[in-house]
C-alpha cells in the first residue's frame, strides 16, 4: 500500500493519507487535505493509517446491504 516512503515521511498508494514530519520528532496525518491526527514516530502514524483505512472499507450502510 506505500508508493512513497522514507525518513521524511509516508504517503499511501492512493495518496489520500500522509504522514509528514513535523517539529522534531513528531508526525502530522493528513487525510484529504486535513490534519486527523499527530503521532509521537512514524511508526505509530503508518499504523494510525492502517487502522483508519480498514475501518473506513469495512464501513458499509444498512442500505448498501440490500442493493
Amino acid at each position: 500500500m506505500v508508493i512513497l516512503e522514507n525518513l521524511n515521511g509516508y504517503v499511501t498508494k492512493d495518496r489520500m493519507w500522509a504522514a509528514v514530519p513535523f517539529g522534531k520528532k513528531k508526525f502530522i496525518i493528513i487525510h484529504n487535505g486535513q490534519q486527523v491526527h499527530v503521532t509521537n514516530n512514524l511508526i505509530t502514524a503508518k499504523s494510525y493509517i492502517t487502522k483508519q483505512t480498514t475501518i473506513s472499507k469495512n464501513k458499509t450502510s444498512s442500505l448498501e446491504q440490500f442493493l
